[in-house]
């Protein structure tokens, strides 16, 4: 089952899949910070490496983003 959108910009009609609401949906969680466990749960993996080993390429901007805070929060202690 895929549902068809126009795409004015690109002037054709593309097709999305649910698979492809599901890793969008997942990306936007894991960018919003929530926990992989959380994630794990909302996506019924019944194994946290499931979601790793699917979603760990996202995990690594997040990685990048948290030592830039930890950075941005121990500036004025050294």
């Amino acid at each position: 089952m895929a549902f068809t959108a126009s795409i004015e910009a690109y002037g054709r009609r593309q097709a999305y899949y649910p698979p492809q609401f599901r890793h969008t949906h997942t990306s936007l969680l894991i960018e919003a910070g929530a926990g992989v466990k959380e994630i794990q749960e909302r996506l019924g993996h019944s194994d946290i490496n499931t979601t790793m080993n699917i979603y760990s390429h996202m995990t690594k901007n997040i990685k990048e983003k948290t030592s830039h805070k930890f950075s941005e929060l121990t500036k004025g202690l050294l």
